[in-house]
């Protein structure tokens, strides 16, 4: 009896660990799928189909996230907002079936990436899970026509490679490792006259080697909050100088005292998109819907803000990139709002409340892995100045890192956070709580 017994024991067991296998390959290859966006027809991905097939093995993680059902919530609010917009400008307004579908695909790939992430780091390491999010996103760049514009690492490569670089530079379990890959990303970014990039790798850089001093006291993530806020301060103001200065290159040099002197500063002057978004959110503050396009009214609204920066929207940019076929906002808040209205602006709003509380949580340990840290960032960037199809991909990965319970979160930042409190308590302990009395 008790070797039957053992045979069937182990029969189970290996069982279990050939189900395990499965489940890693499928989270793995559902989550390279998604990043890497290989479409099979009208905005909807072979990732896509793979998160809807393997949705009863994912699902559970994030409902056992309270955070994890609050994205979901507000995805399928703005869901249902945005297609009551459609509906209710149908009879007004011009509507494109293709972005419809298109757009509703894409910010369901947000929950898909951060549902598969979630249950991928049941599975494996954080780092492991992040890794095959960066391999899509390198495959999703190489694949994309802006790849063979005259600056691929601006328009292509630099974010993904980033992602990537970092991912697996969590695996190392060395601060330094993460240290080196920024200022080598950084040191591209400049190369490359990428500016926005060159700043976002700044402040991780600033923050990684922050995380590498010795705590001589606890930090609270209020405290952490401020700091970040006052370096990508100092990082604008530092970096404008040396953009004006002409210290990152001539032709960024030229663009840039084109864009402070037109609008005042080099973001606005940069981003004439935000005008417009402005304009079309006093026009019409409900939100459009996916799919709905702006009337000639609306267009001359837009075009009027955009004018109140100096900006000439009357150079095919407006009309054909912005307004042609869709509304692109260029802005992930923008498009957000655009397509589902104040549900849309919420989400943003919400996960962004999510992505600071768990950075500042982790700085404040001491325990905030780079890849974090950019992605956060980038996502922070990414609300204001790029569109969604650029950015969703890393609002997904953000989340997922955010909601992994740090019980499950492997890299540098956990084992530096360790010996970090171990010197402060050491520090502590050697210090007198009172001075001798002569």
């Amino acid at each position: 009896m008790s070797g039957a017994y053992t045979r069937g024991t182990r029969a189970r067991r290996g069982d279990r660990d050939a189900w395990r296998d499965i489940s890693v390959a499928l989270a793995l290859v559902t989550l390279f799928m998604l990043a890497a966006r290989i479409f099979i027809g009208r905005g909807v991905s072979i990732g896509h189909v793979m998160a809807i097939l393997t949705l009863p093995l994912w699902i559970g993680a994030v409902i056992r996230s309270g955070r994890g059902r609050l994205i979901v919530l507000l995805t399928i609010l703005a869901l249902v907002n945005g297609v009551w917009l459609t509906a209710f400008f149908a009879p007004t307004h011009n509507i494109s079936d293709l972005e419809f579908t298109t757009n509703i695909a894409e910010l369901l790939s947000v929950v898909m990436i951060l549902g598969v992430f979630l249950w991928a780091s049941t599975l494996v390491r954080a780092w492991v899970a992040a890794t095959a999010v960066g391999l899509g996103l390198v495959v999703s760049a190489v694949s994309r026509p802006a790849l063979f514009l005259e600056n691929p690492w601006k328009y292509a490569l630099g974010l993904p490679i980033a992602a990537l670089l970092l991912a697996l530079a969590m695996a190392f379990r060395r601060r330094v490792a993460e240290l080196l890959v920024l200022i080598l990303l950084a040191a591209v970014s400049a190369a490359m006259d990428s500016r926005s990039f060159f700043g976002v790798f700044a402040i991780g850089i600033v923050l990684t080697i922050w995380q590498m001093l010795p705590a001589r006291r606890r930090t609270t993530p209020v405290e952490v909050l401020m700091a970040v806020t006052a370096v990508a301060l100092v990082v604008y103001v530092v970096g404008t100088t040396l953009l004006l200065g002409g210290y990152l290159g001539e032709a960024a040099q030229a663009r840039s005292i084109m864009q402070q002197d037109r609008a005042g500063s080099v973001i606005v002057g940069g981003r004439p998109e935000m005008a417009a978004t402005a304009a079309l959110f006093l026009h019409n503050p409900l939100g459009f819907g996916p799919g709905t396009l702006v009337t000639p009214t609306e267009l001359l609204a837009v075009k009027a803000g955009m004018w109140t920066i100096n900006y000439d929207p009357d150079n095919g940019w407006v009309d054909n990139y912005m307004f042609g076929d869709r509304i692109e906002l260029h802005s992930t808040l923008g498009d957000l709002w655009a397509y589902w209205g104040i549900a849309g602006i919420m989400l943003v709003v919400v996960a962004l409340v999510i992505l600071f509380r768990r950075a500042s949580l982790d700085l404040a340990e001491r325990s905030a892995s780079a890849l974090l840290v950019f992605t956060v960032i980038i996502s922070a960037w990414n609300v204001a100045f790029n569109p969604t199809y650029s950015s969703l991909p890393y609002f997904g990965l953000a989340l997922g890192l955010a909601l992994t319970p740090r019980s499950i979160t492997s890299g540098a930042g956990q084992q530096h956070a360790q010996r970090s409190r171990r010197r402060s308590q050491g520090l502590v302990a050697q210090t007198p709580t009172a001075l001798p009395r002569r």
